[in-house]
């Protein structure tokens, strides 16, 4: 990943400040520790979404999705 120039971690929209996020291809917990120096969170639905599509039972679903959310965790956990 190529660092994302962020100056203060959040943009200045109509006055107001608003986080800013990241969401294009992050799949894993070294992605999200990557970024977290340069935003303020982590857009990662499409990495649920397959999480929960590989699983072949509601069973196997279920534990593919809890799995990915520990790896996701790990990046913004010290």
């Amino acid at each position: 990943l190529y660092p994302i120039p962020f100056y203060n971690k959040t943009v200045s929209v109509t006055g107001t400040e608003v986080p800013a996020l990241v969401g294009f291809g992050i799949s894993n917990g070294e992605q999200v520790k990557e970024l977290s120096s340069y935003c303020d969170g982590a857009i990662i639905g499409s990495a649920l979404v397959k999480a929960i599509a590989d699983g072949k039972t509601a069973e196997e679903s279920i534990a593919g999705l809890r799995e990915k959310l520990r790896d996701l965790r790990s990046g913004i956990v010290a």
